[in-house]
């Protein structure tokens, strides 16, 4: 079954019935994992979000640079406009989202492939800017999950499961 997919062996898979996408079937509950699902990321976005998840979708797909990058980045997490367009200023804003305050974040990325492909530093910076959240979110006990979709595995920067989070149990 293709579905929500973490590396590693101890790799656990939902249904890919979007009204099943419950909080249960994101194992682990924090880290960087690869997403392989039917469901679309906005039919998930919406199903988690019901459960009470804050859930951001970073569309990359026709992104091709940092500045284009930047920007979905910034709309996607809906950030204010005293948020710079800058990968410091992102970096904090990852780790701030005071402007989005919830009690678990999931973040899906999508068509991150061609960005990849075409700017392999910014994905690369990308992705530690993300581990970089996981790591302080989970570090205050708030779970931060980012599912990346349209990447071939393995992708670079991956955490293994349970990785970012100090009570995570894959």
């Amino acid at each position: 079954m293709d579905d929500f997919t973490t590396q590693g062996p101890d790799a656990m898979a939902a249904p890919a019935d979007a009204a099943a996408a419950d909080l249960r079937s994101l194992e682990p509950p924090s880290g960087l994992c690869e997403l392989r699902s039917r469901v679309s990321s906005e039919e998930l976005r919406r199903s988690l979000e019901a459960q009470g998840v804050r859930c951001f979708v970073l569309d990359l797909r026709g992104v091709p640079d940092k500045a284009a990058l930047l920007e979905a980045w910034a709309e996607s997490v809906d950030a204010p406009d005293w948020v710079g367009r800058n990968w410091d200023a992102l970096e904090e804003a990852m780790r701030d989202l005071s402007w989005a305050r919830a009690e678990r974040y999931v973040v899906i990325v999508t068509g991150a492939a061609q960005l990849a492909s075409a700017d392999p530093k910014s994905w690369r910076t990308a992705l530690d800017i993300l581990r970089s959240a996981v790591a302080e979110w989970g570090s205050r006990g708030i779970p931060m999950l980012v599912l990346v979709r349209g990447m071939p595995p393995p992708f670079p920067g991956a955490l293994p499961p349970g990785a970012g989070h100090g009570s995570a149990t894959p």
